[in-house]
């Protein structure tokens, strides 16, 4: 099934369950979020809670509870946000965290969880 809107240069993470889309550009930058569920994965993504920002070419990473994005663009200035949205409370609006060391954003932006590739011991 489709986003609920038309984006690009968003990030992206996720549980076993949900699939999170946040942020991207569409003309402007966006602040939205949407889950897609893969039990249903015919489905429209639905909209849930907005990051803390409106940005695009953010890095985004995760792990079974929370959903991170970090950095990224709002017109011609990189950000150092991290937001964070809680799978439990996915409507909420994303929370501020961080913030990172430094701003980032654009090619320079990625993200990594522990149980990318399913690495054993890590969470």
């Amino acid at each position: 099934g489709p986003l609920s809107s038309a984006r690009y240069l968003m990030g992206a993470t996720g549980n076993a369950s949900y699939g999170y889309w946040g942020g991207g550009y569409d003309g402007s930058e966006i602040s939205s979020v949407d889950r897609f569920d893969y039990s249903s994965d015919t489905s429209t993504a639905s909209p849930k809670g907005p990051l803390t920002a409106a940005k695009r070419y953010h890095g985004a990473t995760g792990d079974t509870s929370y959903g991170y994005w970090c950095g990224g663009l709002v017109s011609i200035s990189y950000y150092s946000y991290v937001d964070r949205v809680d799978y439990s409370n996915d409507t909420a609006t994303a929370s501020p965290k961080g913030p990172l060391s430094g701003t980032r954003g654009g090619t320079d932006q990625s993200g990594l969880g522990g149980r990318i590739n399913a690495l054993p011991g890590q969470s």
